[in-house]
């Protein structure tokens, strides 16, 4: 094997177990995609969006190290639900690899602004060895004997999400169930295996005016990877309503990392990530990574401005106070207008009495048109099985069936509110009553009302009247 090769087959190795033991490629603009590291963000959103990045590290060193990715992520048909496409291609040295995953993700209402979203990912990974790039001396060594180009494997990712309020908690799990890319089958030292990574996130939006535009996020992304040391990486993300977005991120022991931003006419996004690398990887390498992201929304049904936040702002005690005290304000003038409005009905019927009779000659006169009854063979409880009392009952009708006496009742509740029914235990009929009352005054006034407003046949009925 010549030198060009080796140095090229070495710095595959190297880019695969370095950076603390770090498979999964970086994704520098996760905070304004963060489906590409947990599918449980999948339409969380409501619009459709469609991603492109491409990121270039260690250019320095042969070809260097490539990440393209193409991302789209919206609503699914299912209600709740949400639904992601991630195809990727990363090359590093000698080494390609080109995956292709579908997300689903399922979201839960727990509270008022708590919600809880889960996600499942899975797809193909198809990896390549480029051989044709190195030079082999003895062609019979052992170790590549045997040796694949080309082999394929399938992944999958879970990931849950939680938000309350303007905080943003999610956890992901890449390289799920941590399989093997066996490029040898008759040598065991021929394979590449998938370490499974656990990712946790947390962000906080803060707004230091009600209606200010501009939103300050701090945000922290923390991997972990079984027996390597763990990474995290810390940002300050700062967006402005509708322009853009600016983020200064360290990234533990490796690079400090500047994003910006723009949005085009509010839906195409287009942004760049300069990576410095500092610390001990710095040794190694001393160049500097870049990512560029082109992107764009589609407007859903549900979605919101892609760089909108609403704000809800809560009330202080003092705001709350004078709300309940308006409230109660606006109740006792209701309650005022009702009954002046119940006087000046009373006044009218009054009014339109003649005034040369008395109530008494009246309510005579209203006996002779049978317009009021004795009670003979009456006796009346209430639908609760109680007694009703003695007094002037106001009837509008008799029914036998259950149905005519709701119709009819509800029907009379527009002209007199306080309309119920009583059943005559003797015919087990039941009475249709618009106004009760012991005063014969009251309830003349109520069946003259009811001529006069409805035009049909009405009586008062004497129950149990001295």
């Amino acid at each position: 094997m010549n030198r060009k090769g080796f140095i090229s087959l070495l710095f595959s190795v190297f880019l695969m177990f370095s950076v603390n033991a770090q498979q999964l490629p970086f994704y520098n603009h996760n905070i304004i995609n963060p489906v590409v590291l947990n599918p449980a963000y999948a339409g969380a959103s409501g619009n459709l969006n469609a991603y492109l990045t491409r990121g270039q590290r260690y250019m320095g060193y042969g070809s260097g190290a490539i990440n393209n990715t193409l991302s789209l992520e919206g609503e699914f048909v299912i209600p709740k639900s949400g639904f992601g496409l991630l195809i990727g291609q990363q090359s590093a040295g000698i080494q390609t690899q080109l995956s292709a995953q579908l997300s689903y993700s399922y979201m839960l209402t727990l509270a008022d602004e708590h919600k809880l979203s889960f996600g499942l990912s899975g797809g193909y990974l198809d990896n390549r060895i480029r051989m044709e790039e190195v030079n082999v001396l003895h062609e019979s060594d052992p170790y590549l004997y045997g040796m694949k180009e080309y082999r394929p494997t399938y992944d999958f990712n879970l990931g849950l999400a939680y938000s309350w309020d303007k905080m943003k908690i999610g956890f992901s799990v890449p390289q799920l169930i941590g399989n093997k890319v066996n490029y040898s089958k008759e040598n065991t030292r021929g394979y590449y295996a998938l370490a499974r990574h656990f990712m946790f996130t947390a962000s906080y939006d803060l707004k230091f005016e009600a209606d200010s535009k501009l939103t300050v996020s701090p945000h922290g992304l923390v991997r972990i990877v079984p027996g390597a040391p763990v990474q995290y990486d810390i940002t300050a993300h700062v967006a402005y309503e509708n322009i853009g977005w600016f983020s200064a991120t360290y990234k533990s022991d490796y690079a400090v990392q500047f994003n910006l931003g723009f949005h085009v006419l509010k839906q195409l996004h287009v942004g760049y990530s300069y990576e410095y690398v500092v610390g001990s990887f710095k040794n190694y390498y001393s160049g500097v990574n870049h990512e560029f992201l082109l992107g764009y929304t589609f407007k859903g049904g549900r979605g919101k401005d892609v760089v909108r936040r609403v704000e809800v702002q809560v009330p202080d005690p003092a705001l709350q106070r004078e709300n309940e005290d308006l409230k109660r304000q606006l109740k006792a003038k209701e309650e005022e207008l009702e009954r002046r409005l119940k006087e000046m009905l009373a006044q009218q019927l009054k009014d339109e009495i003649q005034e040369d009779k008395t109530k008494e000659e009246l309510y005579r006169e209203a006996e002779d048109r049978n317009e009021v009854r004795e009670a003979t063979n009456h006796h009346f409880i209430e639908v609760d099985g109680s007694e009703s009392p003695a007094g002037y009952y106001v009837i509008i009708g008799v029914f036998d069936e259950e149905k005519n006496i709701v119709k009819n009742t509800n029907r009379m509740k527009s002209y007199f509110p306080n309309t119920y029914h009583v059943i005559n235990t003797f015919n087990n009929y039941g009475y249709v009553v618009i106004h009760y009352t012991k005063d014969m005054e009251s309830a003349y006034n109520a069946l003259m009302k009811y001529k006069k407003e409805v035009e049909k046949e009405v009586w008062v009925l004497k129950y149990k009247m001295e």
